[in-house]
């Protein structure tokens, strides 16, 4: 059980690495949730464990039936990282007092190793006692089950959402001109950063929107390694916002949060509420001072 965990542990450690956050998931979702099972289950599953041998020393019965309910949880958590083939792909910021955006894809298949060990010590043990015969019979009807479990959780039509921050990947909900923009807030950086400020990420479309609090411009850019990504923020004809950056992968996701603030700093004048004001947004992408990305969002005026 502290193998199952402590696999669980290090599997989450490789898919979301310390003073990291990720921005965007295109896969590895269920491998998480896999993790987190596991790691749970392994540390609950003490406590049974041990009351039992306390409570209830000579009680066979009692043990099996929790050490099997830990293959259970162990082959569902298995199956859950088979969903996404023990693969992540994500975007990153990293960094303590400046952050990098990095694209990173890794594997975990030794997780399948490791957690096969804690199976088959606890299916080994769950059975204990029993003569040869009946022991291998068992262990063989065991052993299918665990399989079986695994491969129904790794094919079952269930959808875990993936996306943190831009998560738009599908043609048909591809914002325009490839350039998402949400209503957004600026949180702390130990919380991540500028994040939508709805659960999923949410386009605020083409017609003209209410003042929000705050915009996030973001897009995913391809095969842009070592090229210099320029951010250039506009309010009319006002850059209030701009940016440059190395990519240091093929693949990166820039963004860009805006509010009353930076618009009050960029053109001078004063603002009159927390909200921005009525105009035109503009944010541009560049690689290497080519414009690549441009979009346009207008804010209407509030109500009288």
């Amino acid at each position: 059980m502290l193998l199952a965990s402590a696999t669980g542990l290090i599997v989450l450690a490789d898919e979301f690495p310390l003073l990291c956050v990720t921005s965007s998931q295109t896969s590895g979702a269920n491998v998480a949730v896999g993790a987190r099972l596991a790691l749970a289950a392994g540390i609950v599953g003490l406590l049974p464990l041990v009351l039992v041998r306390l409570v209830a020393p000579g009680q066979a019965l009692l043990m099996r039936f929790v050490l099997l309910a830990e293959v259970a949880a162990l082959s569902i958590a298995v199956g859950f990282v088979a969903r996404d083939s023990a693969t992540f792909r994500q975007t990153e910021d990293c960094g303590f007092f400046d952050d990098t955006t990095t694209h990173s894809a890794g594997h975990v298949d030794y997780g399948y190793v490791l957690w096969g060990i804690a199976v088959a010590v606890l299916l080994v043990q769950a059975f204990r006692g029993l003569d040869e015969q009946r022991l291998r019979r068992l262990l063989i009807g065991a052993f299918a089950a665990t399989v079986s479990v695994c491969v129904a959780v790794a094919l079952a039509p269930v959808h875990v959402a993936a996306a943190k921050r831009t998560g738009v990947t599908d043609a048909a909900t591809r914002p325009p001109k490839g350039i998402l923009v949400c209503r957004a807030f600026d949180a702390p950086e130990v919380f991540g950063g500028p994040q939508c400020a709805t659960d999923a990420a949410v386009d605020v479309g083409r017609a003209p929107i209410a003042p929000p609090d705050g915009l996030m411009c973001s897009t995913d850019l391809d095969g842009v390694k070592g090229q210099m990504i320029g951010i250039r923020v506009s309010y009319g004809k006002t850059l209030i916002k701009h940016a440059n950056l190395r990519a240091s992968d093929v693949d990166t996701s820039p963004y860009a949060y805006f509010d009353v603030n930076d618009v009050e700093y960029g053109t001078g004048r004063t603002a009159s509420s927390t909200r921005l004001p009525a105009g035109r947004y503009r944010c541009r992408f560049l690689v290497d001072n080519q414009l690549v990305r441009e979009r346009t969002v207008r804010v209407r005026r509030r109500p009288a």
